[in-house]
């Protein structure tokens, strides 16, 4: 099976999770997007992104990815999105370094924030906001935990997250 090139509004995507439920591939992406229409690169001001959900659809041998939904997210996503086995959970963490020129480093970083979303619907569950950019984000294969890690220096857990 294969799912043929899809490309979300944003152009540049690096933060992925899939899972594959009785024959349906999900997969969840984050893209970067810099408010003009351009995809945003790394030494761009800080600009926002999106979370999205496609999934797998058309018949036998004929498959093409379909757009379940597609949320705004403050700032730009980061790797680490994850979803749980059957599909039901979506993690999305944000946050990244401002530069001041294409030739140097990071200078400051924006806040980030934790996302929680229905991988069905698109439906945020919680947003939690933290001081410092955020990276990985891991839910348990029964959707019962999500753990997360962030430039705060800090890891965070949240049991039964859609509660």
């Amino acid at each position: 099976m294969v799912l043929h090139a899809f490309r979300p509004v944003s152009g540049l995507t690096y933060a992925l999770a899939i899972a594959n439920v009785s024959g349906q591939v999900y997969v969840g992406a984050g893209g970067n997007y810099d408010g003009s229409g351009a995809t945003k690169a790394a030494s761009d001001s800080p600009g926002f992104g999106f979370a999205y959900m496609l999934k797998n659809a058309g018949d036998s041998g004929d498959y093409y990815p379909q757009r379940l939904w597609i949320n705004q997210l403050e700032y730009c996503p980061n790797p680490g999105m994850n979803m749980d086995a059957n599909a039901q959970y979506v993690t999305s963490a944000d946050g990244e370094p401002i530069f001041s020129d294409s030739n140097s480093s990071p200078q400051e970083e924006t806040p980030g924030n934790f996302y929680l979303f229905n991988a069905q619907t698109g439906e945020l569950y919680w947003k939690y906001a933290t001081s410092l950019m955020n990276w990985p984000m891991s839910i348990n294969a029964e959707g019962t935990a999500v753990f997360a890690g962030s430039d705060d220096g800090s890891v965070y857990y949240w049991g039964s997250p859609a509660l």
